[in-house]
């Protein structure tokens, strides 16, 4: 009697857990379409443009929605199968993280580079006024870290925000490409 109680409130504990991890996933898959959204409509850009980062959360919280539903239904409906491939979908995440943090820890794999790639990108690119999503976040991280731009507040003189384009060209003789006076975001390198 007394098993089949603790049995009953070990599947409440696993669904109710479970719910509220599916629900995680599905607000950051929410946030992660409205960031896409956000910069195709007001950026026009296409499917080639968008970024890694955007496109990584949608994954991650895809695959976190859809382990939370394997495991509600598995818990709710007694399945051994549905339970099994959920736990053998967390072995091969946690395994997967683990080779990663190994990796990255002995300088196997570089993220380096790719970080750096994506700032830059998105500083130069997709920081303007027209795509609000972009604005908010990196308007966090550049408190958050008290940091300007992606290598320093010069990254902001050939930017869109300052209505820099790559097409334009200087009309002279021996011309050379002076940086003019430019503007830096409120966020940089302050605490609002």
């Amino acid at each position: 009697m007394c098993s089949s109680c603790c049995y009953s409130c070990l599947k409440a504990m696993v669904f109710i857990v479970n719910l509220l991890v599916m629900l995680v996933g599905m607000v950051v898959t929410g946030l992660a379409v409205w960031l896409l959204v956000s910069e195709h409509l007001y950026l026009s850009s296409s499917w080639e443009d968008f970024s890694l980062v955007t496109c990584a959360v949608l994954s991650v919280g895809l695959l976190i929605s859809l382990l939370a539903f394997l495991a509600c239904c598995g818990a709710i409906t007694h399945s051994k199968c549905l339970l099994g491939m959920f736990v053998i979908s967390l072995l091969a995440l946690l395994v997967g993280e683990v080779s990663v943090a190994v990796l990255v820890y002995f300088k196997e794999l570089d993220y380096r580079p790719l970080l750096r790639e994506g700032v830059h990108e998105i500083v130069t690119e997709k920081y303007h006024p027209n795509n609000t999503a972009t604005v908010l976040y990196w308007d966090t991280i550049q408190q958050g870290f008290e940091c300007c731009g992606s290598s320093g507040p010069i990254d902001w003189a050939h930017s869109i925000y300052n209505g820099y384009q790559e097409n334009t060209k200087e009309i002279g003789i021996g011309a050379k490409q002076a940086v003019l006076p430019f503007t830096i975001p409120s966020s940089c390198c302050r605490n609002l």
